[in-house]
């Protein structure tokens, strides 16, 4: 199989289950046709049930895949809820990080003993976005 239906498999893996579960009911309740009730073949029941059967086998068989879709849908959304929290909770770890990164570099700009200017490109101009006071003339006062 190649990925790509493993990975329809696994996305519709609980309405997968309720399809089957609904499957192995219909052979059970023709099991229990022959062997308890005694009446008709096993294939017989199996392949051609009376209108009151497969009347109730039908509507059990829509209850037990509403359900396995019912699961499905929860399931996906329980999923989902939580994959957007892992989200919100790996942002803000990404916003402190960089909160952090800024004011280490805010730190080393500001108080290191040597001068440093931060230069800004745009297009063909060159202007200064800040530079530390280490070699700031002093203020004059007036």
């Amino acid at each position: 199989m190649n990925s790509s239906a493993l990975n329809r498999i696994r996305r519709y893996r609980l309405l997968l289950v309720g399809l089957v579960c609904a499957a192995l009911l219909w052979v059970l309740e023709s099991a229990v046709m022959v062997l308890v009730f005694g009446s008709g073949t096993f294939v017989g029941h199996l392949l051609r049930p009376d209108g009151h059967e497969a009347w109730m086998r039908g509507f059990a068989m829509c209850i037990v895949i509403a359900f396995g879709g019912y699961a499905q849908v929860e399931g996906d959304r329980a999923r989902r809820a939580a994959q957007t929290l892992h989200d919100a909770e790996e942002r803000a770890s990404v916003e402190e990080a960089l909160r952090l990164s800024e004011e280490r570099f805010r730190s080393i700009f500001e108080e290191s003993p040597v001068a440093i200017e931060a230069p800004a490109f745009r297009a063909r101009e060159i202007w200064l976005c800040g530079s530390n006071t280490t070699f700031a003339p002093p203020a004059r006062a007036t």
